[in-house]
């Protein structure tokens, strides 16, 4: 055994084997950056997506407070236009206050001989069914104009 060659097929072995071991430690280091890198990647998106939650519910916050100002201005005004329908009605309805029309009354023709004139020299007024009609649609334009200030001011808040 002395003086005699090792076969080159064990060479062949420990070279493939080397190479074997070589790969698997490269591929196991490989898998561990790949891990780090990912875990940071999932971290750094973890981050942003809690930043762009915590950015909404601001911004939701802030306009639904916007909205609750809007709203509570608005109904204050449709208060207010309510309350003051509802005193000119009482006005109304009490003699305090009269509704007047800008009209004039035809003379009556007159059918016997004589001066003509007017049997009552009153200013015009409007019945008492005509009244409560005039009052009815002047609160609905009370509402109705502070619902439509009310939208324009929630689309204005909306849209900054």
């Amino acid at each position: 055994m002395i003086g005699r060659a090792t076969p080159p097929w064990v060479y062949a072995v420990v070279v493939v084997a080397v190479l074997a071991a070589t790969f698997a430690v490269g591929w196991t280091v490989n898998g561990w950056r790949w891990e780090a890198r990912h875990a940071t990647a999932e971290r750094t998106h973890a981050d942003a997506l809690a930043a762009s939650q915590a950015e909404a519910m601001r911004l939701a916050a802030h306009l639904n407070r916007r909205v609750a100002g809007i709203d509570a201005a608005r109904t204050k005004d449709l208060m207010e236009a309510r309350r003051e329908t509802d005193a000119l009605r009482a006005d109304l309805d009490a003699g305090r206050r009269r509704l007047r029309l800008a009209a004039t009354c035809p003379a009556p023709v007159p059918t016997a001989p004589g001066a003509a004139g007017l049997g009552n020299g009153g200013a015009p007024e409007l019945t008492a069914d005509a009244r409560a009609a005039y009052l009815d649609l002047r609160a609905g334009i009370d509402t109705v104009t502070a619902q439509l200030l009310a939208c324009q001011d929630y689309a204005r808040a909306v849209g900054e």
